[in-house]
């Protein structure tokens, strides 16, 4: 297992927290939104990001696509996910975060670049931001966010044939932000999260079942992570990996403690095992974004960190920075792409035998 830290260059996207980095097909990569802020003359200038990217995955080149249609207004901490080959975005906060939210689903559809607003019928969509997303068979699932004051507690079942949602109530436990989830079998995992005060224990393990529509939670393998919200989480197989996010507790309402992460773990959902990886983030980062590629690897982008300052304070620092986290070995026609794709044109991995579904990765799409 190896972590390397990616070199920025010219067209890096900028400095960001709040974004999130998606996976589209076995080549590419596309960044949405996120936050920064400038200080001007002593007082903090709101940045939204109101922009996407893609990443280029052989070539680690940066393209800022251009959309037609209405792009989201609000997004910062949005939850996005891919389906179809088109970009699916919930909620996210504005230029004024926490104050400027929205309850709207947009997509993105990849083939021409044009913006979408989903009408969504059925149970009411809470506006916020800090939801997770997931796709089980025919549904879309969103859990969870806050509006700035209330963390929400509600599951929302969207059928992808009809975009009508279902609102199920979780009885138990207190709503959340900034938790992640994912789908395996016909479970939705919901890994970390908390509220702007505490976050939840990670040795419990909540759960939505598609199938029976009911709540559940199980009880982890310890040691587990520390509890924790603004953390990355991918699934690979059966596996899931989370890096980094932030610690925060309260005692009697009062703040007592912020701390970065950098460790990394890995959940197996078949024995509900917890391990710690040797390998970790060379410092804590939190309101960042990592996507799994076909190799087998993470790739982290951007989020915040804390740096000292000439009063040796800590204050949050955001980054642009990428790192590539190697997970195991890819399959032998991956390792093989990944050692010819960046020696050769085009031409002459034509002339190779090279099969047409790799060659299509060295295009860069619009």
């Amino acid at each position: 297992m190896k972590l390397q830290k990616l070199g920025v260059r010219d067209s890096t996207p900028a400095v960001r927290s709040g974004h999130r980095l998606v996976s589209v097909g076995c080549s590419s990569f596309v960044l949405f939104g996120g936050y920064m802020s400038h200080r001007v003359n002593g007082s903090e200038v709101p940045d939204l990001k109101q922009e996407i990217w893609r990443l280029h995955c052989p070539t680690l080149k940066w393209s800022k696509l251009v959309t037609t249609g209405a792009f989201p207004q609000s997004t910062a901490s949005c939850a996005v996910i891919v389906y179809n080959n088109t970009i699916i975005v919930f909620g996210g906060s504005g230029s004024t975060f926490g104050a400027t939210n929205s309850s709207s689903l947009h997509s993105l559809d990849l083939n021409t670049l044009e913006w979408s607003t989903i009408q969504v019928t059925g149970d009411q969509l809470e506006e916020g931001y800090g939801h997770s997303i997931s796709i089980n068979k025919s549904h879309l699932y969103i859990y969870g966010g806050c509006n700035g004051h209330h963390f929400y507690n509600t599951m929302h079942a969207i059928s992808l044939a009809d975009w009508k949602n279902k609102s199920y109530f979780r009885g138990h436990g207190g709503g959340k932000y900034r938790h992640e989830s994912v789908c395996y079998k016909d479970n939705v995992y919901i890994i970390g999260g908390g509220t702007s005060t505490n976050v939840d224990d990670m040795s419990v393990l909540p759960y939505f079942n598609t199938t029976s529509n009911k709540w559940c939670q199980r009880e982890l393998s310890k040691p587990a992570p520390i509890g924790r919200i603004a953390h990355s989480c991918n699934i690979i197989n059966n596996h899931v990996y989370i890096t980094g996010g932030h610690f925060t507790s309260s005692i009697e309402g009062i703040l007592s403690q912020k701390v970065a992460l950098a460790d990394i773990w890995m959940l197996d959902l078949d024995q509900f095992v917890w391990t710690k990886l040797e390998v970790e983030l060379p410092f804590g980062l939190f309101f960042h974004s990592a996507c799994a590629s076909s190799q087998n690897e993470l790739f982290i982008f951007g989020g915040s960190t804390y740096v000292l300052d000439s009063n040796d304070e800590a204050v949050n620092s955001r980054l642009n920075t990428m790192f590539r986290l190697s997970i195991g070995v890819a399959s032998l026609v991956e390792l093989s792409w990944s050692v010819v794709s960046g020696l050769s044109s085009k031409e002459v991995l034509v002339d190779a035998g090279v099969p047409p579904f790799l060659l299509e990765r060295l295009e860069i799409k619009a």
